[in-house]
């Protein structure tokens, strides 16, 4: 028993009939509130702690794989020609050392910061950029 009649933290809930001998019957009430208080306030801290830890390492896990490879890229020619949506330099950079990647066709418009972004790490990476944009609504360039 800690200090006043209450129970510590540290000290275990006794059951009721215990206590009734211990303290008799017009504490009993008081003194049971108080050791289920202490002991959630010493319980939810850690449930916390376990539901934040729980929440980040979620987090990392989709930003991971989210970010290893880039959007929709498959295989359409083995060797030869692979698809994604725009790329960032990491991921091209992955994509050049695991597949042999030359050349990157880009059909956004080449302005756009992604493109330029792209553009930037294939020519620092040694590799061919060219651009064909696409309009967006469904018509191909002039040129074809």
């Amino acid at each position: 028993m800690g200090t006043a009649g209450r129970p510590d933290a540290l000290t275990p809930a006794l059951p009721r009939a215990a206590l009734q001998a211990a303290v008799g019957t017009a504490r009993i009430s008081r003194m049971t509130a108080v050791t289920l208080r202490t002991e959630t306030r010493v319980r939810g801290p850690r449930v916390l702690a376990l539901f934040a830890a729980l929440g980040v390492l979620t987090f990392a896990l989709v930003w991971w794989q989210t970010t290893r490879e880039p959007k929709r890229f498959a295989l359409v020619d083995p060797g030869r020609l692979y698809r994604c949506g725009s790329v960032s330099p990491g991921q091209l950079e992955r994509l050049q050392r695991a597949h042999g990647i030359g050349r990157v066709i880009s059909m956004l418009d080449p302005n756009a910061p992604e493109s330029v972004l792209e553009r930037a790490a294939a020519q620092r990476l040694g590799l061919i950029w060219e651009n064909v944009p696409l309009r967006g609504n469904g018509e191909s360039t002039p040129e074809a």
